[in-house]
């Protein structure tokens, strides 16, 4: 997995900083800004993305925007000309999280990323940041494509599936008519076409709205339900096809499937965390990291046990238990990577820097 993520890395164009992220912009004549650093920019996402690494949006994120239009008691149209960002910024959002998840799933989708067409400049500081996985490939390559337009997540998609997108949705079926009709369960979008246009309106009016200044609204307040459905069936008819894609058709999924899949993702990652244990043991020569160690997984327990609790006596506490101590793990794993990282430099300077015997 480490050769496919390294190869898929160094395959990936070479060229300026990603259309995500670019920060060139000419300040009054007085020649082009300084770019922002790449590495600190995605360290600062991550970061904000809190220790669950971020979530995807759903329809809870989108039910508070319709609860803010539909109990606005004031003037409609002061609000009606922010809705349609937020609508998009919701889809640009979810779209970047599953180009991520896809990309950071590995086999096949880590392959196909290297077919993306992105703009990065590799440093020595990135790639070591890679390697060390203090950022994730699906992280930096999902901020590096462009989800501004319909075309262009349509695109990325594409690539990702090695088949063209919309077709591949309009074939989603969701998870509950799955499991009450199984096959003959009927597509979430009924008509792909038609949805299409309704999602390159919502992006249209947007554009207007952000980029313009118009006099007038460019939609009439009654599109606002249309646009809030658009942007919902959507989200709905991805995240459950993406979803089924990674972890399987919803009605073979039961709870002690996930369950299962929780422990056994989470074990992985202890497992790995354990193995570089040791190793910073070996290389210190001392008992110290594996006090630590012992310390950090009783901790460890008793904060996913606490992460849990809401959960105490249900079937899926188990699987809620498993995911936060994952959390913990992988977050554990990366520090303790990127410490480990800087004291093999420190003491491959302090060979140099010894005078050797004559």
């Amino acid at each position: 997995m480490q050769a496919r993520t390294n190869q898929a890395t160094l395959r990936v164009v070479h060229t300026v900083y990603p259309s995500h992220l670019q920060c060139g912009v000419t300040n009054s004549g007085a020649g082009p800004m300084a770019k922002r650093d790449l590495l600190s920019d995605l360290i600062a996402i991550k970061q904000r993305s809190g220790i669950r690494g971020g979530r995807i949006p759903d329809w809870v994120d989108l039910q508070e925007v319709k609860d803010v239009w539909e109990k606005w008691s004031g003037p409609k149209e002061p609000i009606a000309h922010l809705l349609p960002a937020r609508l998009v910024t919701l889809i640009e959002v979810f779209s970047r999280s599953w180009v991520q998840k896809l990309i950071n799933h590995g086999t096949p989708y880590d392959e196909r990323a290297t077919e993306l067409k992105v703009d990065v400049k590799f440093d020595l500081a990135l790639v070591r940041s890679l390697h060390t996985q203090a950022i994730s490939l699906g992280l930096l390559l999902s901020n590096s494509v462009p989800l501004n337009s319909v075309a262009s997540i349509a695109s990325v998609f594409t690539t990702l599936l090695h088949r063209d997108f919309f077709e591949w949705l309009a074939q989603v079926r969701g998870r509950f008519w799955m499991e009450k009709k199984g096959k003959k369960a009927r597509p979430i979008l009924l008509d792909i076409e038609t949805h299409k246009r309704s999602l390159a309106r919502l992006f249209e009016v947007r554009n207007i709205l952000v980029h313009e200044f118009p006099e007038k609204l460019p939609f009439i307040l009654s599109e606002i339900d249309h646009l809030m459905e658009t942007t919902s069936a959507f989200m709905n008819a991805a995240d459950d096809g993406f979803t089924a894609l990674l972890y399987g058709p919803y009605h073979h999924l039961s709870q002690h499937d996930m369950t299962m899949a929780a422990r056994k993702e989470s074990t992985a990652v202890e497992k790995a965390l354990k193995k570089l244990v040791n190793e910073v043991a070996q290389a210190t020569d001392t008992d110290t990291m594996k006090k630590a160690h012992d310390a950090w997984r009783a901790f460890a327990k008793a904060d996913a046990e606490r992460h849990a609790a809401p959960w105490t006596g249900g079937t899926a506490h188990p699987m809620m238990y498993w995911i936060a101590y994952r959390v913990l793990a992988s977050d554990r794993l990366r520090q303790l990577q990127e410490w480990y990282g800087h004291f093999k430099d420190d003491m491959e300077m302090g060979r140099r820097l010894t005078p050797t015997s004559a």
